[in-house]
């Protein structure tokens, strides 16, 4: 009997540990993330100022100066309004408030028009998308459209902006990793300069950023990684990346789907 009450009294003692634990890395996560919304947000708004300050002042004195400050002032109210849409989505994902609308989507058809779109854009970018969907034609997966499509942006996004322009190919390919329950896997590879080794295991990191300045330039707010992260996990899959300096990366993840796993 007293054997059982120290055994229960343990169990309570590392279940109340681990909670205290997880309470601590939540609040630390919490600290970096204010942190880093405070860092990426001032950048953009005091710039913002400085080109409405010299506006002000008569500095834009000629047409082309005019157009070139409001040309800065566009892009950096751009920006900040892409981090605080990134910000809300994190927000809402972090408090398991995020809701994801799944439908049945035939997989080649939804990960073509992707694609598809994607070639002309990244083409206008000086990089060759090659893609491969080697799956059966009549395959349908249940997924939500935009946030996959999300992912897949923010990938092939990543491989132009962190490359300092040495992407000129990316590959990409879909495939079935499993039947029961399916499962898809998708494979987004580059010929950039690759990542360092010590810094492959932080990129889905929140604000992570390879360039140690967190230069605002290379575009991005420093969340996208670590959103897709979070939506892969919620369609019941993984991401994970492999990497060579001077050989290009090679961004993987998949996903499952839930309603067949139920109805296995």
């Amino acid at each position: 009997m007293v054997a059982d009450l120290v055994q229960s009294f343990n169990a309570m003692s590392m279940e109340l540990q681990e909670a205290q634990a997880m309470q601590t890395r939540y609040e630390s996560n919490r600290k970096e993330l204010i942190a880093g919304i405070s860092h990426d947000l001032k950048t953009p708004i005091t710039s913002i100022m400085g080109y409405v300050d010299g506006m002000q002042e008569g500095i834009a004195d000629t047409p082309d100066k005019m157009n070139h400050y409001l040309d800065i002032i566009k892009s950096n109210a751009k920006y900040t309004n892409q981090l605080i849409d990134d910000l809300f989505l994190f927000s809402k994902m972090d408090i398991n408030q995020m809701t994801y609308e799944r439908v049945e989507v035939p997989v080649h058809e939804y990960f073509s028009d992707i694609f598809e779109e994607k070639k002309l854009e990244l083409e206008d970018r000086g990089a060759k998308l090659i893609y491969d969907c080697d799956v059966d034609d009549m395959l349908a997966i249940h997924l939500d459209p935009k946030m996959i499509y999300r992912v897949i942006s923010d990938l092939l996004n990543n491989a132009i902006k962190y490359n300092d322009k040495t992407v000129t190919e990316i590959r990409c390919l879909i495939s079935l990793a499993y039947n029961n329950p399916l499962t898809l896997r998708i494979d987004i590879a580059d010929n950039g300069q690759g990542i360092a080794e010590e810094q492959i295991h932080a990129i889905f990191d929140t604000f992570y950023r390879a360039d140690a300045a967190r230069n605002k330039d290379v575009g991005g707010t420093g969340l996208g990684l670590s959103i897709a992260k979070r939506i892969v996990e919620a369609h019941g899959g993984k991401i994970w990346a492999h990497s060579q300096v001077g050989q290009g990366s090679i961004f993987s993840f998949t996903l499952t789907d839930e309603q067949q796993r139920e109805l296995a």
